[in-house]
């Protein structure tokens, strides 16, 4: 808010809703705000290692902008949407911990799953 030539009296003078307001303003919505800052941080970081000649293309594929970002995005998000991501970071760690097991013993395991719900 400084940066918009307010002195400190002034700040000091006015309403708490204005200043929330304004400092809602600097934070989330202003161009020059920390928000934007990061996504232009996180697109240069971005670019700069898709054009790393070292990388192979399967992972230049799975490269994601969102990755570098400092400032998550949880900020605006609904409790739908954040049950929603936790529910996808569930079954990403349900897959990963049963990428650590053989298949075969995973499928002796839900056919015996299976028989236990038909039979039950």
């Amino acid at each position: 808010m400084l940066r918009r030539g307010l002195s400190n009296d002034e700040i000091q003078q006015m309403s708490v809703m204005m200043y929330y307001e304004l400092w809602f303003f600097d934070s989330f919505i202003e161009p020059q705000g920390p928000v934007y800052n990061d996504f232009y941080q996180a697109r240069l970081v971005h670019t700069i290692e898709a054009n790393n000649p070292n990388l192979t293309k399967e992972y230049r594929k799975k490269l994601n902008m969102k990755d570098h970002l400092l400032i998550k995005d949880s900020v605006f998000k609904s409790q739908e949407e954040i049950e929603k991501e936790k529910e996808q970071q569930e079954l990403k760690r349900k897959k990963a911990v049963e990428s650590m097991f053989d298949p075969a013993l995973l499928d002796k395991v839900r056919l015996k799953q299976q028989k236990k719900v038909n039979n039950g």
